[in-house]
């Protein structure tokens, strides 16, 4: 592999994630790690910059020498376009909403906006964002938005003939109750995603916590995201074996760019 695509939420972008015992796993140079992983963004963001970040990638680099790794995010994070400029004071909640450039890179103008749900729960917030979680949203319609994300970006990279692999920040799909995942609007599209590539385990929360609990933060250290140990944990025992069976190897010294 001569070159590694990412994209996720906090538990990506960091210096420290996973993504950088996945380079030094395979011997990749860090100038060709391209890391568009942003803190707090959900999956239809994710699903936007990948796709571009891929789609420019490949106008110079065959597809055979590309890996993408994405590691989803929380359902209910949401993004919108408005051409309303907005900041997040006009919102309330002190950052409840967040203005981001253009996730295509296309337009200078920062016209996107990106919404995390779990910032203070809507305390303060604006009373149109109040009124969304009133009477717009539901679990049934973000879980269904997300599957979207995930069935867009598997197709294309098959269409493109790139490798990946996938897996979540913690267990989205385990989260929900049975009824809802059993749902017909969640289920006919549920049972369309390739688990195939994704990696054998519940949630890179879930799998730190469980079998490496000294890498995740602790009282003195609060938090829920695993420490820098914690992601090299969860790169060897979980990432590297999955790129094994994907007959995925290590670069020679000699095959770096």
């Amino acid at each position: 592999m001569k070159k590694v695509i990412v994209s996720g939420c906090s538990f990506t972008f960091e210096d420290w994630n996973w993504p950088k015992f996945l380079i030094k796993h395979l011997n990749v140079r860090k100038q060709n790690l391209n890391n568009v992983g942003m803190a707090s963004q959900g999956n239809g963001l994710i699903s936007k910059k990948l796709i571009y970040a891929v789609n420019k990638e490949l106008e110079t680099t065959k597809p055979e020498d590309i890996l993408v790794g994405v590691m989803w995010s929380g359902v209910d994070r949401f993004d919108f376009h408005s051409e309303n400029n907005y900041s997040s004071d006009d919102w309330g909640n002190n950052g409840h909403v967040s203005q981001i450039d253009n996730p295509t890179s296309v337009a200078v103008e920062k016209k996107w906006y990106f919404i995390n749900p779990g910032w203070n729960k809507l305390v303060n917030a604006h009373p149109l964002m109040k009124s969304y979680y009133e009477y717009f949203h539901s679990d049934i319609g973000m879980l269904v938005n997300t599957i979207h994300s995930i069935l867009l970006v598997q197709w294309y990279l098959k269409e493109r003939g790139v490798k990946y692999f996938m897996t979540t920040f913690m267990d989205i799909f385990n989260h929900y109750p049975k009824n809802i995942i059993e749902s017909e609007d969640v289920r006919h599209l549920y049972q369309l995603i390739d688990f195939n590539n994704f990696l054998d385990v519940d949630g890179c929360y879930e799998h730190v916590s469980k079998n490496f609990p000294s890498g995740m933060p602790n009282s003195k250290n609060p938090g829920i995201h695993p420490l820098e140990s914690g992601h090299e944990y969860f790169t060897n025992t979980v990432i590297i074996p999955h790129l094994n069976k994907m007959g995925i190897k290590s670069n020679s010294d000699r095959d770096l760019i």
